[in-house]
């Protein structure tokens, strides 16, 4: 836009009337050349370029709103229409840009939306996890205890049954040593 109100010049009331018709001329032959292009290609005005030669004219050719506004009896009717389609071309182009935006903004919601969905049943799942942990490593705990005490009561009758195995060989070996009355001699 900045561009579009560049091209139109400085028009000032201390302009003589050959500069304003040279400008009406070229504002005229730009307009026969590019009225079509202008209507849809809001880039002819300058808009939506991001080169760096196109950035450096608006730096220097800089015309402001309030310019504008102060010399808007100064521009003639084709310069204003010029303005009109600039501004138009200038509409139409934030318009597109914030449908873009806002179909992007709505599909950002509906996934953020699906994922807080996934999230909220992830976040029961774990909760459902942690609480089968935990009954899992009780469980685990009691065995581990059951199982100490059956080990150690395995332990205890394996003692006594080497034992009794002992005490049975002890008795057998002294008993078939001796001989006599009451003494059986099979044994």
């Amino acid at each position: 836009m900045k561009k579009a109100f560049a091209t139109m010049g400085n028009l000032s009331e201390e302009e003589s009337e050959d500069e304003k018709l040279e400008n009406n001329r070229h504002i005229e032959s730009k307009k026969r050349g590019t009225s079509q292009i202008t209507r849809n290609n809001p880039s002819t005005y300058g808009l939506g370029s991001d080169s760096e030669e196109d950035e450096e004219e608006d730096i220097h050719g800089k015309v402001s709103l309030h310019h504008v506004k102060n010399n808007l009896s100064s521009y003639s009717k084709r310069e204003l229409e010029s303005l009109l389609y600039t501004l138009i071309n200038a509409y139409q182009s934030a318009d597109s840009r914030r449908e873009l935006i806002m179909e992007d903004y709505a599909s950002l919601r509906e996934e953020n939306e699906n994922l807080e969905k996934q999230n909220h049943r992830l976040l029961s799942k774990i909760t459902e996890l942690n609480k089968n942990l935990d009954s899992m490593t009780k469980k685990n705990e009691e065995l581990n205890k059951e199982l100490h005490m059956s080990k150690a009561e395995v332990e205890n009758s394996m003692r006594w049954t080497r034992s009794s195995i002992l005490l049975d060989n002890i008795h057998k070996s002294q008993t078939s040593t001796k001989h006599g009355i009451g003494f059986d001699k099979n044994s």
